[in-house]
């Protein structure tokens, strides 16, 4: 029986299984949603509750083993992706927030070279005198999310308590591996803790269009990251997401830690 997608809405959401065909782990059986209309995939027992347990911060991000995760001296991910924003607003003292920083301390670098930044998420796991409660009602120019959106449960509500953080001028940008129409079983990405959703540019574009978002996507460098890591720009904004555009015409990728780490 097919199921109302929690991304576009339509009822063709049907339940799969899939088993993992990556070395180790063949015997990994996971049922998940499928939409048919917007490729969207759902894994509903693939979370992890974060609330109370700052543990559960560092299984994935530990700095020593993820270049992505800056460490305070070494850029991260979250490093070039504010970069990129800042050049693209062309503002010189943008107000900056990293949303779902975890452990990262790359917004520790930018405040050093003079920016405003904070961070947010469901708690002050840094234990951070810049960091904000997510209720709070503080705007931003710039909103950045790096390897977030994959944990959201319920896409709709999370994206808008991202994203209303966002000034209508501003820009938020949002790094994930998309699905890019090959076998999904052989994709770690799906099988990792907490995924539980696995985005395609059509489940992004009709959760951005139902938000009334434009948007637009655009690959990073692929030396260490993911053939398939891209990143979601939003704004309240046409003439930022014309912006967005107007940058890539001169560069050719986005900015991740692989412009930066030899």
């Amino acid at each position: 029986m097919l199921a109302k997608c929690n991304a576009c809405l339509a009822t063709q959401s049907e339940k799969i299984e899939v088993r993992c065909k990556i070395k180790a782990k063949t015997n990994l059986v996971r049922t998940m949603h499928r939409c048919k209309a917007c490729d969207y995939i759902f894994h509903p027992n693939n979370n992890h509750d974060v609330w109370d347990k700052p543990e559960a911060y560092f299984a994935g991000s530990d700095p020593k083993k993820f270049l992505r995760v800056g460490d305070g001296v070494r850029r991260g991910r979250e490093y070039g992706m504010a970069k990129d924003a800042i050049e693209i607003l062309g503002l010189e003292d943008p107000r900056i927030l990293i949303f779902g920083a975890g452990i990262s301390k790359d917004h520790d670098l930018l405040r050093k070279e003079g920016y405003r930044v904070y961070i947010t998420d469901f708690i002050n796991v840094q234990q951070s005198s810049h960091f904000i409660s997510m209720d709070s009602e503080i705007l931003f120019d710039i909103v950045i999310s790096s390897e977030v959106i994959e944990h959201f449960e319920d896409p709709i509500n999370d994206f808008i308590r991202m994203v209303k953080f966002l000034e209508n001028d501003g820009i938020a940008i949002s790094g994930t591996n998309m699905q890019d129409g090959s076998d999904i079983a052989k994709h770690a990405y799906i099988f990792t803790s907490g995924h539980s959703s696995y985005w395609s540019g059509k489940s992004l574009a009709a959760v951005s269009k139902r938000l009334g978002l434009e948007f637009d996507f655009r690959a990073t460098l692929t030396k260490k990251v993911s053939p398939r890591k891209r990143y979601l720009y939003q704004s309240h904004s046409r003439r930022v997401i014309d912006k967005v555009k107007e940058y890539f015409a001169y560069r050719r990728q986005a900015r991740s830690e692989d412009d930066y780490v030899t």
